[in-house]
């Protein structure tokens, strides 16, 4: 795959790429991506882990979430599959608001392999300098417990359309970031031409006809897959 960035003549490029590709030498061997076998059972489990054993998230106290399903791609499903993320990452930081943590939630839809869903929620405690005088750190267990109910509550609610517009102009100025910085268009563009899906090409469009239905379907996706905590101590 070759790919090409920058403000370039699409005539005159295509008139050199004409000569400069005739001189590549050719041969008659291929190579196809293989069929991998990459099982993922629905279900829910929880690991207890100390801290100073831990190799999960940055190994300090606290609570990391995993959510993923398999879920074939589309660029409308992409969409939907990131306001759903922004969607779930309010509920979360509201429900940790009161305890003294703070959150991080990270979406990445896989390709290859398989093609397939995740959501990464990170929950640790805030610097104790940063709290009101009244405010402390929660233990890990309740954390969690406030994690599981924002989770259930973003899986069981639906967005109406006021909120659908919000949560679509967040998305909006997340992908003009990510457009204008060179190394995330560069990712972009190789998953347009090696993995051929487009997610760049008009995307505001694709944004703006999602509907609240489709977020709804991603969260019931996600909400039917394999679910793993671990509660670190």
């Amino acid at each position: 795959v070759i790919v090409l960035i920058g403000d370039l003549d699409e005539k005159m490029l295509r008139k050199e790429l004409s000569v400069m590709l005739a001189a590549f030498p050719t041969g008659k061997a291929l190579s196809t991506r293989p069929i991998i076998d990459y099982p993922l059972h629905a279900g829910w489990s929880t690991y207890t882990i100390e801290a100073a054993r831990s190799n999960a998230g940055t190994g300090e106290a606290g609570v990391n979430v995993a959510m993923s399903a398999f879920a074939p791609f589309s660029a409308s499903r992409y969409m939907a599959f990131r306001l759903a993320k922004i969607f779930l990452e309010k509920q979360v930081i509201s429900a940790l608001a009161e305890m003294g943590m703070y959150a991080e939630v990270e979406a990445n839809y896989d390709i290859f392999p398989v093609e397939k869903l995740n959501i990464y929620v990170t929950c640790r405690p805030c610097q104790a300098s940063g709290l009101p005088e009244d405010i402390v750190p929660a233990d890990p267990l309740r954390a969690l417990g406030a994690v599981r109910s924002a989770i259930s509550v973003a899986m069981s609610s639906s967005m109406d359309e006021k909120s659908l517009e919000i949560h679509k102009s967040i998305l909006l100025s997340e992908f003009k970031a990510e457009v204008e910085a060179p190394g995330r268009l560069v990712k972009l563009v190789l998953v347009r031409y090696s993995l051929g899906k487009d997610i760049v090409r008009n995307y505001k469009d694709k944004v703006k006809s999602v509907k609240a239905e489709d977020v709804k379907e991603v969260l019931r996706t996600l909400d039917a897959g394999a679910k793993v905590e671990y509660i670190i101590y």
